[in-house]
């Protein structure tokens, strides 16, 4: 048998390797029987799941069964048993390394949000039984990093020293995926493109303006007042096509008549941004309070004005707040003031 879990056949061992249509066939009674079972047919326990998540995770059979500390045989014949039991391939073994099916990532992503649900369950059950502990579990956009942040869970934890913070900082379109899926409770950053959301709760706590910048050194800065026009001639960067300061951009070049700026570079982050600002000549649109925290980038001088940005937290509508979470946002608007 080989000794990675991914390379063998669903099967128990003994038998020989089938087809995918094959096993599908002979998968077909099993699962007319487990229908006509009613509950029976839910017979995944949580150790099978946690051990396809491993798999899953690290691609190595081998690697997987040594971090659960089993035999490589072992996590072989619970994958099969659970993919015996749902009637399903999770995983295609006709690649190397193997990949998941379309039902194995459907499974994953459930996993996932099983396993965050069931943490921030027991999270807010020890909150409400008084204990002072557990886990925090926020997003931010990467510029709220830089100070808002770090001066927030200072003073949180200075409430709370038994609690824990998980901080995801990314853009705001992949942070508001992780709190659709309750991976995070709080997500700090952005509010314009969400505020009209129905099943979120915002809270507002600055408005900001748009600017745009540039490195200390470069040309523009000594020629007066810009004009829209004269900029969108220049060389931009972009942190996101579809974040708030892109989105604005857009729209005034679209009011205005002017065609649209095609970013000669795209990067993933403010910071990201800002290293890049101060090696070339490109420009950026970022917020004015995010100037005054980065080095030897300097606001253009403008003739038009540039609409307002807005930040706060946002969370789920459905989900009521802990007192730690409440704790948190109280100490990140405090920053503001």
């Amino acid at each position: 048998m080989p000794s990675d879990p991914l390379s063998i056949p669903s099967t128990p061992a003994a038998a020989p390797p089938a087809s995918a249509g094959a096993r599908s066939a002979e998968a077909a009674p099993a699962r007319a029987d487990r229908a006509r079972g009613g509950l029976a047919y839910a017979e995944m326990n949580p150790r099978q799941l946690w051990h396809f998540e491993t798999l899953a995770q690290m691609g190595s059979g081998t690697a997987a069964a040594r971090y659960l500390s089993i035999s490589p045989s072992a996590l072989a014949q619970s994958i099969a048993r659970l993919e015996g039991e749902l009637g399903l391939d999770l995983f295609d073994r006709s690649t190397r390394p193997a990949r998941l099916t379309e039902a194995g990532q459907l499974l994953l992503d459930y996993v996932a949000r099983f396993a965050a649900e069931t943490e921030a369950l027991q999270e807010r059950f020890a909150q409400e039984r008084g204990e002072q502990s557990g886990i925090l579990r926020i997003g931010c956009g990467p510029r709220w990093m830089v100070d808002i942040i770090p001066r927030a869970v200072e003073a949180f934890l200075r409430l709370y020293p038994a609690m824990r913070v998980a901080i995801v900082a990314d853009q705001m379109t992949r942070l508001a995926q992780r709190l659709e899926d309750r991976q995070i409770a709080l997500m700090f950053g952005t509010i314009d493109m969400v505020r009209h959301y129905t099943h979120h709760e915002v809270i507002e706590m600055k408005a900001d303006r748009f600017t745009i910048v540039a490195r200390s050194s470069h040309p523009l800065h000594g020629k007066g007042a810009l004009s829209l026009a004269e900029l969108a001639r220049e060389r931009w960067i972009f942190s996101d096509p579809a974040s708030s300061s892109s989105v604005a951009l857009r729209e005034l070049l679209r009011r205005t008549g002017l065609a649209p700026i095609v970013p000669t570079v795209e990067l993933s982050d403010t910071l990201a941004v800002a290293a890049m600002l101060r090696r070339t000549d490109l420009l950026a649109i970022v917020s004015a309070s995010t100037v005054r925290t980065l080095d030897e980038i300097e606001a253009l001088p403008i003739d038009f004005q540039l609409p307002e940005s807005h930040s706060g937290v946002i969370r789920l509508r459905d989900r009521s707040l802990s007192a730690a979470e409440s704790a948190f946002i109280d100490e990140v608007q405090r920053t503001f003031l």
